[in-house]
């Protein structure tokens, strides 16, 4: 299942880098704007996949047992000033959804950093 998960958050980031390459590769301001106008629905649709996925990943750090209580009130303090910031910072759904993979994808490096395959 952590798997899955895994593989969902590569290819929300990989699919949104690719989108965001295609756009920016085009030659005026204006079709790249149009590009971007185009893929607005694609990005509001992944920005709330990630979203959903961010929670999902910080309620798994925040119940696992196997994850040092001082670290991961850390971690997850940082995690809160990430989201802070993205809220701070982001006016595009481009935004979010690229700033969102990227804190997923700390996320889930930090929990399979204590994750106990038996």
């Amino acid at each position: 299942m952590n798997r899955i998960v895994a593989f969902i958050l590569f290819s929300l980031f990989s699919f949104s880098a690719m989108a965001n390459g295609w756009c920016d590769s085009r030659p005026t301001q204006a079709a790249r704007q149009a590009c971007y106008n185009s893929l607005g629905d694609t990005h509001v649709t992944l920005a709330n996949m990630a979203i959903r996925n961010m929670h999902l990943n910080y309620e798994a750090i925040s119940k696992s047992p196997t994850i040092p209580a001082d670290e991961k009130q850390q971690f997850l303090a940082g995690v809160r000033i990430s989201q802070k910031n993205i809220d701070a910072g982001c006016t595009n759904n481009r935004c979010i959804t690229n700033s969102v993979a990227q804190l997923n994808n700390r996320m889930a490096a930090f929990y399979y950093k204590y994750y106990d395959v038996k």
